[in-house]
């Protein structure tokens, strides 16, 4: 058969366009790839970030721990650092120094996976490109018996495999996004699904929160019970309720269990009580006394340490103990 210069000329135009194509396609495979490699490193990084954030929360627990304490004889402010002088501030180190070490120990093992996955991935993308390589080389030097047929094999092979990794590339580019939105709900205290996949606890914490709850309970009630002693006697007098400085509406003391109280709870029960008792706020020169607010019809304890004052400006006796 005799072939125009046209028929010698157009298999190899057809070859060299195949293997651009072939070349454009494993360059989009390589790049998602780097891409997968990125995300897994990136899932790396937000872990490793986890003892930081803790650090970040303890510093917010130990700012809200530092307490100031009134004395109405000396009208004076106690500064009290609760997590330094409970000890609280050495479980919390122990904390962050023994979850940044299991952190590190597991990056580590997690580092030597990436890796193997990253080579078995590259080795998966550079086997047909490769063939890719050879095959134009073989069909311009127009090698037409056994190595065309083996090229042709070989793609047919690794062309499974290569739809096969884009099919695992696809589930972990969502598994990854999953579980990076999954460890940062877990960072922001948020309900996920990761303790009960992996099967985890956090164990690790318990000291920190017993420690915290120890200092919380003694507090508490410490502030419960000085609270409730300034309860207003009703057989008493406004005047002999003032002199002994019995001043407020307190919740009713057969269901206010002090030892069974929380910041959270007193917090609670101090937007419906622990306020000046209207029999003083209504006694005749109680305003002018400062006796109550200036202003507010019902005198809480913030309130009244501000307008608790008297007819010199002056913040008055009542005020003071509000301070307390």
């Amino acid at each position: 058969a005799r072939y125009s210069q046209g028929d010698l000329i157009r298999p190899r135009v057809y070859g060299v366009l195949a293997m651009l194509v072939c070349a454009g396609s494993l360059g989009l495979g390589y790049t998602g790839i780097f891409q997968l490699i990125d995300g897994l490193d990136g899932l790396k990084t937000v872990v490793e970030d986890v003892p930081d954030v803790l650090q970040g929360r303890l510093d917010q627990i130990q700012a809200a721990l530092v307490t100031r304490t009134y004395s109405a004889a000396t009208q004076t402010f106690t500064q009290n650092d609760l997590y330094a002088s409970t000890g609280l501030d050495q479980t919390a180190q122990a904390l962050r120094t023994d979850l940044k070490e299991s952190i590190d120990s597991l990056m580590v093992t997690y580092r030597e996976y990436v890796g193997y996955v990253t080579q078995g991935i590259i080795a998966l993308f550079a086997v047909p490109a490769a063939v890719i390589i050879f095959g134009q080389i073989f069909s311009l030097c127009s090698c037409r018996s056994i190595l065309p047929m083996l090229c042709t094999w070989f793609l047919f092979i690794f062309g499974g495999l290569l739809w096969l990794g884009h099919g695992v590339f696809s589930g972990l580019s969502m598994a990854i996004g999953d579980v990076c939105a999954e460890v940062d709900g877990m960072v922001q205290q948020q309900t996920n699904v990761l303790p009960v996949v992996l099967g985890c606890e956090d164990s690790m914490f318990d000291n920190f929160r017993n420690s915290f709850r120890r200092v919380e309970a003694v507090e508490a009630l410490r502030t419960c019970n000085e609270l409730m002693s300034r309860c207003y006697v009703e057989s008493d007098t406004v005047a002999q309720n003032l002199q002994n400085g019995k001043i407020y509406v307190c919740p009713p003391a057969s269901s206010t269990d002090c030892s069974a109280q929380t910041f959270g709870s007193l917090l609670t029960l101090s937007e419906s009580y622990w306020y000046i008792h209207p029999d003083i706020t209504n006694s005749p020169g109680a305003r002018a006394s400062g006796y109550t607010c200036a202003t507010a019809s019902r005198c809480t304890m913030e309130a009244c340490q501000r307008e608790c004052v008297d007819s010199t400006g002056q913040l008055s006796q009542t005020g003071h103990a509000s301070k307390e």
